[in-house]
């Protein structure tokens, strides 16, 4: 069943998980699976929970203060270990009904929010009682939030369940306008591909373009490029390089026509990307050394 929750779904119970350890407790409930939704970034169940009026950060403390008056291990070992409660294991299961209810193939945090509030008793049933918030009202905002959002939510589902990468490009406005790289990539699902250092050596072990730094560039993105595809992927599927020169002025200088090689290999694409000037690289004659990782689908 796990397959079919998606990646926030997954997260949120990753987190829950981490609440318990680091509380010493020796078992999983509602209460912690609760806390790591409304704590989790971006969360639809405290978006959810803002629109009805409620408070969820008022909730996340009341969820806090429970969970830390609940008794701790006291054992000499550290908790490494826990099991789900009955009550945990229903929220998991009744979350699972409410998908196949509103014939969603993946279970949301929404899902979860649902069979929370439909699980009586408890910290977590109160927190919601005293907000005014029950199993009605969260139906009908999750309806209305995912309706607006229900093309997004669909594809990055789909991506996720047939393991393709999902990417976006991170640049801060608090950091300085990056040009001819990005800041960050952040990735979801797929596959790591770790890329070698490639220089401009050809298939015969011979330098292509001796001396010309824009020439050894274009083969190191060749080079790359064919490991990338025997792999199933693409150039645009590399997320860091990290670029070894052995001359910054002569880089600098070229910048222009290396660029210009740099959009017909990646197009306007640019990964997350460091350089480095080093004294000497191991075969002579060598100018520019690049390795990588990209991000591969299944």
């Amino acid at each position: 069943m796990m397959s079919r929750f998606t990646h926030e779904s997954q997260e949120a119970l990753q987190k829950a998980q981490q609440i318990m350890f680091a509380k010493q407790h020796t078992q999983l409930d509602i209460e912690h699976v609760f806390l790591a939704l409304l704590q989790q970034r971006n969360s639809l169940p405290a978006q959810i929970i803002t629109k009805l009026g409620g408070d969820p950060q008022a909730m996340i403390r009341r969820l806090e203060n429970s969970l830390s008056s609940t008794p701790a291990f006291t054992g000499t070992r550290v908790v490494s270990t826990g099991y789900i409660t009955l009550r945990c294991n229903r929220v998991l299961q009744n979350a699972a009904d409410e998908a196949a209810r509103l014939q969603d193939d993946f279970i949301s945090t929404g899902h979860l929010l649902l069979a929370i509030a439909s699980e009586p008793g408890g910290t977590a049933a109160d927190v919601l009682k005293k907000a005014d918030i029950d199993y009605e009202k969260i139906k009908a905002a999750l309806l209305e939030v995912r309706d607006d959002r229900r093309e997004e939510f669909l594809q990055s589902a789909a991506r996720q369940a047939h393991g393709k990468p999902e990417s976006r490009i991170i640049n801060p406005s608090s950091l300085a306008r990056p040009v001819g790289f990005s800041h960050g990539i952040l990735t979801t699902g797929g596959r790591l591909l770790f890329l070698a250092g490639q220089t401009s050596i050809d298939a015969a072990g011979e330098i292509v373009a001796p001396g010309d730094i824009v020439g050894q560039y274009k083969q190191v993105l060749l080079n790359l490029k064919a490991v990338v595809e025997e792999a199933g992927g693409e150039m645009t599927n590399i997320v860091k390089m990290t670029i070894f020169v052995g001359d910054r002025d002569n880089y600098i200088e070229n910048l222009r026509s290396l660029g210009q090689v740099h959009k017909e290999i990646f197009g306007n694409y640019y990964p997350a990307t460091a350089l480095l000037e080093i004294s000497r690289f191991f075969q002579e004659g060598v100018m520019i050394e690049i390795e990588g990782i990209a991000v591969l689908g299944d």
